[in-house]
């Protein structure tokens, strides 16, 4: 069965797997990014959420500001759920394509060494590419 999920990814992205293995998982970190943070912005009620931030800045009591707080949560929780499947189902397929280093440094970084791994990668393409789309897509 995993080799069936596998097979239909490795031919869906077979386009971007020619372009080498950075560019392949950078474009593949960006697209989820990119729908992750659609899931947010169609599945969260963006005007209730811009009030609670305001009442959060005014407000000073603490049994308030934690029911805001709890308030924020619950309606951060479904999209960001959905946003987590997204990426919860291409993690296996991602690991199995890009196992080894996926960039090789010509100089060592601390903690990192000259190799970079898929997930150290994707990690490093993907916050970037999700606060871009935050910021343009939500004016977050």
């Amino acid at each position: 069965m995993i080799e069936l999920y596998y097979t239909v990814l490795n031919a869906v992205f077979s386009p971007l797997l020619v372009l080498g293995p950075a560019v392949a998982e950078a474009v593949i970190a960006v697209m989820l990014s990119f729908f992750s943070v659609l899931f947010y912005r169609y599945f969260s009620d963006h005007t209730r959420l811009r009030e609670i931030e305001r009442k959060l800045k005014k407000t000073e009591k603490t049994e308030e500001v934690l029911e805001l707080v709890r308030e924020r949560f619950r309606l951060s929780m479904k999209p960001m759920i959905f946003g987590m499947l997204l990426v919860l189902a291409f993690i296996p397929w991602i690991s199995h394509t890009f196992s080894g280093p996926v960039v090789e440094l010509p100089f060592s970084l601390p903690l990192l060494g000259s190799d970079i791994g898929w997930l150290a990668w994707y990690i490093i393409v993907s916050i970037p590419a999700t606060l871009i789309f935050r910021k343009t897509l939500l004016g977050v």
